[in-house]
């Protein structure tokens, strides 16, 4: 508690439709001082998260939101981009803190956590480019076709062993290099590792995805746009170079067609 409110010198707007800087906000309600980095993202009303100490699996990773208004009042929420999961609303609440009122928000989160947060700050430069490093880490945005062939076997071995199983990986490497994506088949590892996942809901999933022999990759037509099918046991995965939030797109892919 001392050190958020000594971060605090005025009782600032919590958050605004024209960042200039990242917002930093700590927690008031929680045993761990819970932190968040908001930071603007290059497109409008869009938003890195960034999360520290919340006991989540979300802990120091970086995801991708849209901030939209809500229908009833004059608050907002931040919609984890290319999903209906809806982490952090700003429903216009104030709390009493030392006889000063401020505005608050709330995170929720999928273990059904519920923490209040209260601005202490602008983000630094450096935390700044730190969130947004997290995450392009989180994207699998490597570099090199080395870096992603690693990154690759690393996940079909992880698959290999969840699932009981081999699979066939086709990767049409020529594609990808000739639209300048030599890299981008990294991101392969995002759905091997949802694979499984669901591999370890229970034998019926674990049975879905051991009909699959092949699985197929190339590049997508539309570089924030995935697609991905299942027919006659082959999988095809058209990896989007920029799709957002990579880790729960690709398994909302996989899941939703199993």
């Amino acid at each position: 508690m001392k050190k958020i409110f000594a971060c605090i010198a005025l009782s600032a707007p919590l958050f605004s439709y024209a960042f200039e800087h990242g917002k930093v906000y700590y927690s008031f309600d929680s045993e761990n001082e819970a932190r968040v980095i908001v930071v603007p993202a290059e497109e409008d009303n869009h938003y890195y998260i960034n999360y520290r100490n919340f006991n989540h699996h979300y802990d120091n990773q970086t995801l991708l939101y849209k901030q939209i208004k809500n229908n009833i009042n004059e608050g907002f929420y931040y919609q984890l981009v290319d999903t209906a999961r809806v982490n952090l609303r700003n429903e216009l609440n104030k709390t009493l803190i030392h006889g000063t009122l401020y505005s608050y928000s709330t995170v929720f989160l999928d273990d059904d956590s519920k923490t209040k947060i209260i601005y202490a700050g602008d983000a630094d430069i450096v935390q700044a480019r730190n969130v947004k490093e997290a995450y392009h880490k989180r994207q699998l945005d490597v570099s090199s076709k080395v870096a992603a062939k690693k990154l690759i076997k690393s996940a079909q071995e992880n698959f290999n062993s969840a699932c009981k199983q081999a699979v066939n990986i086709d990767i049409d490497w020529n594609a990808f290099v000739s639209q300048e994506l030599k890299a981008a088949p990294a991101k392969l590892s995002s759905y091997l590792g949802a694979l499984s996942k669901i591999c370890a809901i229970d034998s019926d999933y674990l049975e879905a995805v051991n009909s699959i022999t092949q699985i197929k990759v190339s590049p997508a037509d539309n570089t924030t746009q995935q697609k991905v099918t299942l027919a006659d046991n082959q999988l095809t995965i058209q990896i989007a170079s920029e799709q957002p939030n990579l880790p729960e797109t690709s398994y909302q892919a996989i899941f939703t067609i199993l």
